[in-house]
C-alpha cells in the first residue's frame, strides 16, 4: 500500500493574497485620465491601496460628491471605496458601490471580480462565479483571475472545473507562475503526479530561485519513485534555505526508498535537532526493517515507538510485522487499535478484517461502510472483499494511466487476491496472485505468504531477490 509522504505536501504561496482586490487594477495609473493631479489631494489617497480604509473611503467619497472626474475615474474611486467598505467589514456597502463602478462602466474589470468574489463568499456561488468570468473576459490575460476562479472550483470540490480555469487562463499567459503553481498543486491533489512535475519544471526555469517548486517537484519524485532526482531536488530546495524541516524530511525520504540508509539517518538526526520529537529516524529503521524481512525486530522497534507516543502509525507497522510472522491474534488486536485510530483508511479495515479471516473470523461490517463512501482507490479492495466488485472490475479500477501508480494498484490488488484465496483454501491460485505481486515489485510480504504456503526457504530468497521494492509499499 501506498506510504503516506513523510512530509506535508508544501502547496507553492500564490503571489498574492486572495481576500485583497487586484492591485494590477488599482494602481495609481489604470484607468486614470487626470492630470498633474488635477483632481487634488485626495486623488492619490484614494488610489492607494496602502492607505488606511477608513481614509480611503472618505477621500474616494468627497471625489465621488464632486463634479471634476472622468467617468472611467469615478468607476475607480466607487470600486476603490467599495473595496475600503469590506475592508471594514461592511460588505453590504460595498456591494453598492461596486454595483455603481459596473454601472458607470460596463467595462471595468476589478468591480466585476470585488462583486464576484463578495458575492461567492455570502453564498450566492453562481452570480459569484459569472462576476469572476465576467472579469476574465474583459481582462483576459490577467492571470490572477483565474487564480482565483480555481480556488472556488477548490473550495466547491469541483477539480475538473478547477484545472480547466487554470489552463485556460496558461493558454493566455503561458509563462505565469501563479497559474502553473496552482495548475501543479490541483494535480498533486489528483495524484497526477508526472503532469505535475512538469508544472514546478516550467516554474523553475522561469525563477530557479522557487523553493516551494524544488520541494513539491522533489515530493512527486518521490511518489513517482525517481529517488534520485527527488534527492537533488530536495538538496536544491535546502541550498536555498538550508533550516527548511519539510525539505530535509523529504530528502531523507528519497535516501531512504533509494536504500541510501547512512544518509537518511544523517538527514533525520538532523532533523531531530530542528524539531525535537520528531519520529522520522524511527520510522525510517522500521521501515527498513520490514522491507528487509526482519519482521521481529521491526515488531519491537515499532512497538516501543507506540507504547511512548501512542502513535497509530507504528501500531500499524507493528501489526503489519506480527501478521507476517504469522502472530494473528497479536495482528488482529493491534489492527483493530490502528483502525479505530483512522477509520477512515481502507488498508486498516483491510488488514484488520484478513487477520480476524485468520482467526477464524468473518465480520466485513468496517469494510462495507467503507465500500459505499467512493470509488477512490483503494476503496475498490474493499467494494472487491464485500462482493461488490468482480475480479475483473477490480483490476480495471488498478488500470491508470500513470504508470507508476498503476504498477503499484496491480501489485496490491495481487497481494489482497492471494491472501483471500489462501484463505479459502486455494493454495495454488494464492501463489499465483503472491508471484504476481512480486513480479511488479511492490509487496516485500508476498514473499512472506509465498514461503508461509510451501515452506521452502531457498525460493523465499529467491522472491526476496526478485521483489524491487522502491521502499513504499509498507
Amino acid at each position: 500500500m501506498r506510504t503516506q509522504n513523510a512530509v506535508t505536501r508544501c502547496f507553492l504561496v500564490l503571489a498574492t493574497v486572495f481576500s485583497l482586490s487586484v492591485a494590477a487594477f488599482l494602481n495609481a495609473s489604470w484607468g486614470d485620465t487626470s492630470t498633474n493631479n488635477s483632481y487634488g489631494p485626495d486623488w492619490p489617497v484614494c488610489k492607494d491601496l496602502g492607505a488606511a480604509p477608513k481614509l480611503r473611503i472618505e477621500t474616494c467619497g468627497r471625489l465621488i460628491g464632486g463634479d471634476k472626474l472622468s467617468k472611467q475615474d469615478l468607476a475607480i474611486a466607487y470600486n476603490n471605496r467599495g473595496f475600503a467598505k469590506h475592508q471594514v467589514n461592511d460588505d453590504k456597502a460595498a456591494l453598492i458601490d461596486f454595483n455603481k463602478a459596473i454601472e458607470i462602466d460596463p467595462n471595468f474589470a476589478a468591480p466585476y471580480f470585488n462583486r464576484g468574489w463578495r458575492l461567492y463568499r455570502a453564498g450566492n456561488i453562481d452570480q459569484g462565479i459569472a462576476d469572476v468570468k465576467s472579469a476574465i473576459r474583459l481582462e483576459p490575460k490577467e492571470p490572477f483571475f483565474y487564480c482565483h476562479l480555481g480556488q472556488i472550483y477548490d473550495e466547491l470540490n469541483r477539480p475538473e472545473e478547477e484545472l480547466a480555469a487554470y489552463e485556460s487562463g496558461l493558454k493566455k499567459v503561458p509563462n505565469d507562475i501563479c497559474l502553473l503553481g496552482s495548475h501543479g498543486n490541483e494535480l498533486d491533489r489528483l495524484e497526477r503526479y508526472s503532469e505535475a512535475a512538469q508544472d514546478y519544471s516550467r516554474i523553475l526555469a522561469l525563477d530557479p530561485s522557487r523553493e516551494a517548486s524544488w520541494l513539491n517537484r522533489a515530493l512527486d519524485y518521490i511518489d513517482l519513485g525517481a529517488n534520485k532526482a527527488a534527492i537533488s531536488d530536495a538538496s536544491a530546495a535546502l541550498q536555498l534555505d538550508p533550516d527548511d524541516i519539510d525539505a530535509l524530511s523529504a530528502r531523507g525520504e528519497a535516501y531512504f526508498r533509494d536504500r541510501q540508509y547512512d544518509k537518511a539517518r544523517l538527514d533525520c538526526e538532523r532533523l531531530l535537532t530542528m524539531r525535537p520529537g520528531d519520529l522520522s529516524c524511527t520510522d525510517f529503521e522500521v521501515r527498513a526493517l520490514l522491507l528487509q524481512g526482519q519482521f521481529q525486530d521491526a515488531a519491537g522497534k515499532a512497538g516501543e515507538a507506540s507504547d511512548v507516543r501512542g502513535q497509530s502509525h507504528f501500531i500499524l507497522m507493528r501489526a503489519i510485522a506480527e501478521y507476517a510472522l504469522g502472530s494473528y491474534d497479536l495482528a488482529s488486536k493491534d489492527f483493530t487499535a490502528a483502525a479505530d485510530a483512522d477509520p477512515d483508511d481502507p488498508y486498516r479495515a483491510l488488514f484488520k478484517y484478513l487477520a480476524d479471516r485468520r482467526l477464524g473470523h468473518d465480520d466485513k461490517g468496517r469494510l462495507a461502510d467503507l465500500a459505499e463512501r467512493n470509488d477512490i482507490w483503494p476503496t475498490p479492495l474493499a467494494q472487491y472483499v464485500t462482493g461488490h466488485l468482480s475480479n475483473d472490475a477490480l483490476f480495471a479500477a488498478a488500470d491508470v494511466p500513470d504508470p507508476d501508480i498503476k504498477k503499484q494498484r496491480l501489485a496490491e490488488a495481487n497481494f489482497y487476491l492471494g491472501e483471500l484465496a489462501a484463505l479459502d483454501g486455494h493454495a495454488d491460485i494464492a501463489a499465483q496472485y503472491y508471484r504476481e505481486a512480486m513480479s511488479i515489485g511492490e509487496i516485500r510480504i508476498s514473499a512472506r505468504r509465498h514461503m508461509m504456503l510451501y515452506k521452502d526457504h531457498d525460493d523465499y530468497e529467491v522472491a526476496l531477490a526478485r521483489a524491487a521494492l522502491r521502499g513504499n509499499a509498507l
